[in-house]
């Protein structure tokens, strides 16, 4: 049985509310070990997503699902469907959703590429067509986007910079009045180019989550994936995620009410990242915790805690030498436990093409990401510094 339809709190036949642990719904009567083998069935015959959520903004409701389908073959129509092309290769004989449209629909995707409705390769490597007819692909979905990923773009950290300039993209064309109610796509990054899904797909979907909050016209993102296995994992790890479940009303703060920073970061190799951020922000006159600094003897854990109880923002350096410093982990755990306290978590990313840890993935897939390239580092620290505390702040 699917691990992630065993707790049982609605009907999964009605949709009844139910006392938790009853085997049969009081309202339809039907068997709950049933009903859970036919929900099971209809998840993995595509007629009903594995994973749904939903969220409002504004008074309009979003949703995101996770579908086991042929996005080809899909019952309903998309007004976009998202694939990748691998290094801008459009190979009719591929195992990719661009293969699969030519086996299942003859249609060629390359062809698109003669009159595009925005090309932006040569600068992010993405482009959108323009409407397509409905007879040349079925009345299946109205446009494609195409996100074009190189032999260079191997880590997660990369493709992720690539998915936001798609997604920004996408935006100009909301913008010009392009219909983009439904969006289909797969989960980019884990075919040809083999990121580990994990280690994308919450990432992946924080963009998908900023962009419907950015355009009122988008309603409904779905990740579309033929797998069976491939799709379950992505439901199950959404469907785990505590960042999804987190309320999406901002909590209560209980913070201090200036400004204060605690840097987190490994000692063996982002030291000097960290005294560039202490620095900027002494330099502004906004009150930093840096251990070095703070901590001069005594029983340096319980200082790092007393710090991480009272600050107001954390800052995590994310590194190769982060990545294996279980120290930084555990800092990160304890800010993470403060979320509805308001404590705000900002994860700054100093390798480009690092592959996070499962720890920092499952900590910071909903946190906004900044960037501590491309180089110099300096530039980037202010400008991170800049976007959090506003520009230019003096010295008091």
């Amino acid at each position: 049985m699917d691990q992630r339809v065993t707790a049982v709190k609605i009907c999964p036949a009605c949709h009844t509310a139910m006392v938790e642990g009853a085997c049969y719904c009081h309202m339809c009567g039907m068997s709950v070990k049933a009903a859970l083998e036919d929900a099971l069935r209809r998840m993995r015959e595509g007629e009903i997503p594995l994973y749904s959520y939903s969220f409002q903004v504004r008074g309009e409701d979003k949703v995101i699902e996770v579908w086991c389908h042929d996005l080809t073959a899909f019952p309903r129509r998309f007004d976009l469907l998202t694939i990748s092309a691998y290094q801008d290769s459009y190979n009719l004989k591929s195992k990719s959703v661009i293969g699969a449209l030519w086996r299942n629909l003859g249609f060629d995707t390359g062809s698109l590429l003669e009159d595009p409705f925005m090309d932006l390769r040569g600068h992010v490597g993405c482009w959108l067509s323009k409407e397509i007819p409905e007879e040349a692909v079925q009345g299946r979905f109205g446009r494609i986007g195409c996100l074009s990923l190189n032999g260079e773009l191997t880590g997660a950290g990369s493709i992720l910079s690539r998915i936001q300039a798609y997604f920004h993209m996408l935006d100009l064309a909301a913008d010009s009045g392009v219909r983009m109610e439904t969006i289909a796509l797969p989960i980019l990054g884990t075919g040809v180019q083999k990121i580990q899904l994990r280690s994308i797909l919450l990432p992946l979907m924080n963009e998908v989550i900023d962009f419907l909050k950015r355009n009122d016209s988008v309603r409904k993102v779905l990740f579309v994936e033929y797998d069976w296995k491939k799709a379950n994992e992505a439901a199950d790890l959404l469907g785990r995620s505590y960042q999804l479940s987190y309320s999406e009303e901002k909590p209560a703060a209980r913070q201090a009410p200036d400004p204060y920073f605690f840097i987190s970061y490994s000692t063996h190799g982002d030291t000097f990242v960290a005294e560039l951020l202490r620095d900027e922000l002494k330099r502004r006159g906004i009150r930093c915790w840096y251990a070095p600094d703070n901590i001069r003897s005594g029983d340096f854990a319980s200082k790092i805690v007393e710090a991480i109880r009272e600050c107001t923002h954390f800052i995590c350096v994310i590194s190769r030498s982060s990545n294996t410093s279980f120290h930084v982990v555990n800092e990160l755990d304890l800010a993470f436990n403060r979320l509805n306290e308001g404590i705000t978590i900002l994860p700054f990313i100093l390798d480009r093409d690092l592959i996070m840890n499962d720890s920092f993935c499952y900590y910071i897939s909903r946190m906004h990401w900044n960037f501590g390239y491309p180089e110099p580092v300096r530039d980037r620290v202010i400008e991170f510094i800049d976007k959090v505390c506003g520009p230019g702040r003096p010295a008091e």
